[in-house]
C-alpha cells in the first residue's frame, strides 16, 4: 500500500521495474500506477515533475491522455 510516508521508495521500485520489463501489458499497468501514485502523494512539485519525466522516458508510449489530464 502506498502512502505519503513511502511514496518515494515505492515509486523508485516501480520505475526500476518499468525500465526492465518487456511485457507491454505490465508496462501499461506500471505507467498508470506510477502516475496515479505520484499525483496523489507527491512530496514536492519538483519530485512530481522528475518522476513524471522519468515515466515519459521509460514508457511514454504507454501514457494515456486521460492520465495526464487529471
Amino acid at each position: 500500500m502506498t502512502n505519503a510516508n513511502n511514496i518515494q521508495f515505492v515509486v523508485e521500485r516501480l520505475l526500476k521495474s518499468l525500465a526492465v520489463t518487456r511485457d507491454k501489458h505490465f508496462k501499461e499497468d506500471l505507467v498508470q500506477r506510477i502516475l496515479q501514485c505520484a499525483e496523489r502523494f507527491a512530496p514536492s512539485n519538483g519530485w512530481y515533475l522528475r518522476t513524471t519525466m522519468r515515466v515519459f522516458e521509460l514508457g511514454g508510449d504507454k501514457v494515456r491522455e486521460r492520465e495526464m489530464v487529471g
